[in-house]
C-alpha cells in the first residue's frame, strides 16, 4: 500500500482475510438498519464495512485481492479520468478527489463510494 499524497490521507491500512465466504448473505437486521440509513444492500462483505462505517464515522472498503493489479494506491484523481460507482452511477473524477487506485483503474471514490472493480464476488 502507497499513500501519493498525504494531504488526502494521512494513514491508509489493510488486511488480508482468507476464506470468507463473499456469497454469504448479509442479515436481515444489517440489511433494515443500512436501508433506515439510506443505504442499499449489496453483499454481506460491503454491507458489514457500511455499516461499520455509519456506526464509527470510519470509511472502510473491502476488496477482493483477486481482483487487484498491484498495490494500492491513495491518491488524488487525474482530469479525464471516469469511475463507476456501487450505484451503477459513472462520476469523473480530477484533481480534488481523492481515489484509492490499483494499477490500471480507479477502485474507489476515497471515503465515499466504491467502484464497481474490484468489488468482492
Amino acid at each position: 500500500m502507497k499513500i501519493s499524497d498525504p494531504r488526502g490521507c494521512g494513514r491508509f491500512a489493510g488486511r488480508v482475510i482468507r476464506g470468507v465466504d463473499a456469497g454469504a448473505a448479509t442479515p436481515a437486521w444489517m440489511r433494515e438498519r443500512l436501508e433506515r440509513a439510506g443505504q442499499r444492500s449489496i453483499s454481506a462483505l460491503v454491507d458489514v464495512t457500511n455499516y461499520v462505517m455509519l456506526e464509527l464515522g470510519r470509511p472502510l472498503h473491502v476488496y477482493d485481492l483477486d481482483k487487484l493489479s498491484g498495490g494500492i494506491d491513495v491518491r488524488f484523481g487525474r482530469k479525464g479520468e471516469r469511475v463507476k460507482l456501487l450505484n451503477d452511477m459513472t462520476v469523473d473524477v480530477d484533481e480534488t478527489v481523492l481515489c484509492i487506485t490499483d494499477a490500471p483503474a480507479r477502485s474507489g471514490w476515497a471515503g465515499s463510494w466504491a467502484a464497481t472493480r474490484p468489488r468482492p464476488s
